[in-house]
């Protein structure tokens, strides 16, 4: 063969390798493509193929430059360079992987990356031989390790991360555990108070039990072997490859014990093969009152109710076949057999779709139920809602909801049986890529419908809510604690006489799907990346954060380059007098010199005007010296 046609075959070898490695391990594990996939796979997908584009040119231009006399130990070497660089940075960054994707995209890099230059050393007869090894060796693999290791034992290293939080009654302490449950495809599910720790349903249907041990940091996740009926094989198996089967999920979880049982009631979609047609179904599994106990017995999941009418899968113009993201599915507990059901509209909202099944009392969508759970019956509570993704009972009665807006409009509502909430015919929201929704109507000028109790614009992808009402964050006790998806952060709302009167942005980093109050008082977050995230005030030591806290009114801390009334505190120590890029000094501190030490911020920390007559920094001295030795320290590990 020439050496001209066998770089034209080589340079269409590498691209169709490139475009396999990029779809087709993504088709075995998430039956999409990778533009389709969960969003936390992208990064390490997109590594992969990038790790294929490079190891394929680093390999044409050696096989260049050595006149295609590239060696195989070389050819197998390269990629084989390039996969351990990614890896290490997916260890490094803690990116979420998929461990299918990896090894199957690797193996197809390794084994066939080099291929026609091994064809063409060693002959066809040698080079199947050695492929086929390959082949074999690499399956042998994955088999024992499956064996060994399980497919419950997290496919990730488990990561523990911990930083402070300054809210403005709090300095917090936020641990967040990660790659300690196994990746889960769509995004749902929801955590509940379990004993002395928590139970979680992931929106695959997997149940694990959390506990931290004798109240440390240490925490112990273990998967229990319950697996909510979640049909999604065969809705997959009966619709179009443009349906999201993500959000074909588990929406939420509500624990109950009764005596000696402990009952989980669990909303999730289900596909009605027969009838072609799904619905939002409420899902009852009776259990032993201890966890300890499950595992022998005898259990099977009833249905306690279906929601009407069965749903269709349509595919047209407007929307998407099927918006479960639009499912809603919060469950709080009435009395001893009766539950609220928030049911979302699915996109069924008089524009997307023609019917408005948020005003239709003769549809469960765009409704919130009350289900009578031995009845297995159902009837309104409050109608004209849209996707409501939070439910909560606080100590008075009240029952709070959080629902989604349109674009813009995420709502906060009080419910009162029997009222109407207005979807789709009164939103604070518009349409996506509009200015206004195109079905207001002025019955909400005229008052027919109930206004929202608070609306945030723009939307913050609004979750799920709280009251706190422990005394460990004693300053937030009573207020409410509302999650979000899209702002990945906590919203902390203190209600006084029917209104809002103060509302903080905490940002945690996530996106918050979840959250619940522990028997402990900490805070505990569940997040679309299966993370952990736990929130109690900063301990008695980390003296040096809490002292910190008196900072951030002023101070930015970040990146040292954002400043707000004054200058970033972000690598202060050690740091030029006056030398903060950008932030305009008094003349006081402008005419010193020299750099920031230990001693010269003790001596600014216990008296900024002696230190610098006429700085216009106006701050409360420190007379403690421990105080400000516990600040100097903190303030040198902020770089």
């Amino acid at each position: 063969m020439s050496e001209s046609r066998f770089l034209r075959l080589w340079i269409v070898w590498q691209v169709l390798l490139v475009g396999l490695v990029l779809l087709g391990p993504t088709y075995v594990k998430f039956a999409e493509p990778p533009w389709a996939i969960p969003a936390e796979h992208v990064l390490h997908v997109l590594g992969l193929a990038s790790s294929a584009a490079a190891s394929s040119i680093l390999l044409t231009l050696c096989f260049l430059r050595t006149g295609g006399k590239l060696s195989s130990a070389a050819a197998f070497s390269i990629p084989a360079v390039m996969l351990g660089g990614l890896f290490l940075s997916l260890l490094v960054l803690r990116v979420s992987y998929s461990r299918m994707v990896l090894l199957v995209g690797s193996g197809l890099i390794v084994a066939l990356l080099p291929a026609p230059l091994v064809g063409v050393r060693l002959g066809l007869r040698r080079s199947l031989a050695l492929f086929v090894g390959i082949l074999l060796a690499g399956g042998l693999m994955v088999a024992l390790a499956a064996t060994f290791v399980g497919s419950r034992i997290p496919q990730f290293s488990k990561g523990v991360v911990d930083s402070l939080l300054y809210t403005g009654y709090h300095v917090v302490d936020a641990t967040s555990y990660s790659h300690y449950m196994a990746p889960h495809t769509a995004h749902g599910g929801g955590i509940e108070v379990f004993g002395d720790g928590y139970l979680v349903v992931n929106g695959d249907g997997d149940f694990y039990r959390l506990r931290w041990e004798n109240g440390s940091d240490s925490l112990d996740i273990r998967p229990l072997g319950l697996r909510v009926p979640l049909n999604r094989g065969e809705f997959d198996a009966d619709t179009e490859d443009a349906v999201r089967l993500r959000w074909f999920r588990v929406t939420d979880l509500l624990v109950k014990r009764r005596g000696e049982r402990t009952r989980l009631l669990v909303p999730h979609h289900f596909w009605n093969r027969g009838s072609r047609c799904f619905v939002l179904r409420l899902s009852a599994l009776e259990l032993p009152a201890e966890e300890k106990d499950w595992a022998a017995a005898q259990a099977e999941w009833t249905t306690v109710y279906d929601t009407r009418p069965c749903l269709q899968v349509i595919d047209d113009r407007k929307g998407v076949p099927f918006d479960g993201r639009q499912g809603g599915g919060r469950l709080a507990q009435l009395d001893a057999e009766r539950v609220l059901l928030t049911v979302g509209d699915h996109g069924f909202d008089g524009w997307t779709r023609r019917e408005a099944y948020g005003q239709d009392v003769n549809a469960d969508y765009g409704k919130t139920l009350v289900v009578n759970v031995a009845a297995g019956s159902a009837e309104i509570f409050t109608l004209g809602h849209r996707n409501p993704q939070g439910l909560h009972i606080d100590d008075g009665e009240a029952i709070w909801l959080t629902e989604h807006g349109p674009q813009g409009g995420d709502e906060l509502n009080v419910l009162e049986g029997g009222r109407n909430y207005g979807w789709p015919f009164a939103t604070y929201g518009t349409e996506y890529g509009q200015t206004t929704w195109p079905l207001l109507r002025e019955a909400d000028l005229r008052g027919e419908f109930e206004p929202p109790f608070y609306s945030w614009l723009p939307s913050i992808g609004i979750s799920s809510l709280i009251s706190v009402r422990g005394t460990l964050f004693r300053e937030w006790r009573n207020d409410l604690l509302i999650s979000s998806l899209n702002d990945e952060s906590l919203w902390r709302l203190r209600i006084r006489r029917g209104r809002v009167a103060s509302a903080e942005r905490v940002e945690i980093g996530e996106r918050i799907r979840d959250l619940v109050e522990g028997p402990d008082g900490r805070i505990i977050l569940w997040t679309d990346t299966a993370t952990i995230v736990s929130l109690r005030p900063a301990r008695p030591d980390g003296a040096g954060a809490v002292a910190f806290g008196q900072c951030v009114g002023c101070h930015r801390p970040g990146d040292g380059a954002s400043y707000g009334i004054g200058p970033p505190l972000t690598g202060v120590y050690g740091r030029r007098v006056a030398s903060a890029t950008g932030y305009r000094y008094s003349p006081a501190l402008e005419s010193l010199e020299g750099r920031w030490t230990e001693e010269r911020l003790d001596a600014f920390l216990e008296n900024p005007q002696n230190f610098a007559p006429g700085t216009t920094m106006e701050f409360q001295r420190i007379k403690d010296s421990e105080e400000r030795r516990a600040l100097i320290d903190h303030l040198k590990t902020l770089r």
